[in-house]
């Protein structure tokens, strides 16, 4: 089940998630309305959600063969289906996106193997977010 109300003219997008028309003007509105009945607690159907990353390299700092490390700064960012979150782009707003707040919706959980931090890591990092 996919926790949306039955509603007329139901369809189904490329990704299988049935869009569903909420009859909203704005695309306020219509997060308010899907997340009124989502649980971001709950990971995705099927089980286990598949989830695509990219990292896009920025600059590699330094690589360490001997030390088998290497130093970068970089943006990683993921992609996933929630069939949730699905609503009908031509009878409610016309918006084929939305942006919802990480907060708002589930994400997969991400931990770093392998991962050395580094004073000069820390450092660089400090200097370039400001």
């Amino acid at each position: 089940a996919t926790g949306h109300p039955r509603s007329a003219g139901m369809s189904q997008d490329e990704t299988g998630c049935l869009q569903v028309n909420y009859n909203v003007s704005t695309a306020n509105e219509l997060q308010l309305v899907v997340l009124a009945q989502y649980d971001a607690s709950k990971a995705p159907e099927p089980h286990p959600t598949s989830v695509w990353t990219m990292l896009e390299i920025e600059k590699i700092w330094g690589i360490d063969t001997k030390a088998d490390a290497y130093w970068l700064d970089g943006v990683t960012t993921t992609f996933w289906v929630d069939c949730r979150l699905a609503y009908d782009q031509q009878n409610n707003t016309g918006l084929r996106y939305l942006k919802w707040q990480a907060t708002d919706i589930w994400n997969p959980d991400f931990y770093d193997l392998n991962l050395r931090d580094t004073f000069e890591a820390r450092r660089r990092a400090y200097q370039y977010s400001m």
